[in-house]
């Protein structure tokens, strides 16, 4: 005889909170305009509102007693098979990491109505899990927030981890974690994040892991709030990190006005390789917009970036280069825009250097074995790139390279070319020169 199919188990935290919930409704519904209104950034198009709403809303939210962290463990360690585990609205304030089982299914009744404020010991992940087919969503995950002006405001802890497969992080918002490390992280393999805002973090998103999937996020952790306080590369870094990572997509995302770079593959020991940026927004960002670049000596196989594809984005008024490639090795870049406008004196101020930047650029020598950091096998082509000042457009800083190809680009300035380039070994055709009207 054929056995009745086993349903998920659903457990629900705090079931008694009906009451609670409608309090919150009511002051959800009354704040319902401030949810709505953006953030009030300089020049950044359609910032969250989470900070905000952690400062001002949360005072006024069902305070749940209890440590949510080690109800939740042990919702899911009594989980026999698929476990689904909801949190209700309200504000809970826990420091018992959560940890989940494979299967798991952690969801709340919304970003916008359960708010997990995560209050740990530093160096500590917030949720985490090394299993397979986890599922997180529908919440808003903070910390303590930080004040720039006071260094050891900084908390030190960090949101969420993955190191399993196929797992995912949707729909979240996700603030203010400081440890230095990955905010929210995606290692393991076949692991995804996707329609989530994740703000206020040293390096916001990290995929260190293979086949990864970033996708549709907002991604910043607002360096321009801090910048007068402290230097670069102390608290903030870059907006997507993706050292070491495999074969993964990042794709449809905005990543603005992050400490370092927006998006970043690089070596510094590590490997990353078949790699996809598509059609997102990089603008704003504190260092460079894509940045594809080698720390130290390249060793492909052991610290190196290859086979990138870089493709249809939209990638203006980062400080020091929009997109740049260094020492990498076989790259297509393809179908992007890179703009500067009059925006990025104002927005970067002192800090601006109008003549030294690059809409695209490729550059060799990135560390100290003098015949080995080359950039190679690197195609750029159909790209559409403008500066509103007299400033290079594509900079082809290569003398040792091989396989290259410049071509088929549509400018409004000039292109740099290293005097060395070896055009027997490299293939450059001038880009189609189309004055700004």
């Amino acid at each position: 005889m054929r056995e009745a199919l086993a349903l998920p188990r659903v457990i629900t935290l705090y079931k008694p909170l009906l009451l609670a919930s409608l309090i919150y409704l009511w002051f959800a519904l009354s704040y319902q305009t401030l949810f709505e209104q953006p953030g009030n950034d300089a020049l950044l198009e359609a910032p969250s509102t989470i900070s905000t709403l952690l400062n001002k809303i949360h005072p006024e939210l069902p305070n749940v007693s209890g440590d949510i962290g080690a109800k939740v463990n042990a919702a899911a360690a009594s989980c026999k098979a698929v476990c689904d585990i909801a949190i209700p609205a309200g504000l809970f304030t826990y420091s018992t990491p959560i940890v989940l089982p494979s299967n798991a299914n952690l969801y709340c009744a919304g970003r916008k109505a359960t708010h997990l404020v995560y209050m740990g010991a530093a160096h500590t992940y917030a949720i985490r899990s090394s299993g397979d087919n986890v599922r997180i969503h529908d919440c808003s995950l903070t910390s303590t927030p930080e004040t720039p002006s006071n260094l050891s405001s900084y908390n030190g802890v960090l949101a969420i981890s993955l190191t399993g497969t196929h797992s995912s992080i949707f729909n979240m918002e996700v603030a203010h974690f400081w440890g230095y490390g990955n905010m929210v992280e995606l290692a393991g393999s076949f692991n995804s994040l996707h329609d989530s805002d994740l703000e206020y973090g040293t390096f916001v998103v990290g995929i260190p892991g293979s086949n990864s999937t970033v996708l549709n996020n907002y991604i910043s952790n607002h360096y321009s709030k801090a910048q007068s306080y402290e230097k670069p590369a102390t608290h903030y870094w870059d907006g997507i990190n993706g050292e070491g990572a495999r074969n993964s997509l990042i794709s449809g995302n905005t990543v603005i006005d992050n400490g370092q770079s927006g998006i970043y593959m690089g070596g510094n020991g590590t490997v990353a390789f078949n790699n996809r940026i598509e059609g997102n927004q990089v603008r704003y960002n504190w260092n460079r917009g894509i940045d594809q670049g080698v720390t130290g000596d390249v060793v492909v196989g052991k610290n190196s970036v290859q086979n990138e594809t870089i493709t249809g984005n939209n990638v203006y008024n980062n400080l020091s280069a929009n997109i740049w490639l260094a020492c990498v090795q076989k790259a297509i870049v393809s179908r992007n825009i890179s703009s500067y406008d009059g925006n990025y004196a104002t927005y970067f101020g002192s800090r601006a250097d109008p003549k030294g930047k690059a809409g695209i650029a490729l550059y060799e020598a990135c560390g100290t074995r003098t015949n080995a950091d080359v950039v190679s096998s690197v195609v750029v082509s159909g790209n559409t790139v403008s500066d509103s000042t007299v400033n290079q457009n594509i900079s082809v800083n290569v003398s040792r390279g091989s396989g290259n190809t410049v071509q088929d680009n549509v400018i409004n300035q000039f292109d740099y070319l290293n005097p060395g380039l070896d055009r027997s070994r490299n293939t450059y055709h001038p880009s189609r020169v189309t004055p700004a009207k």
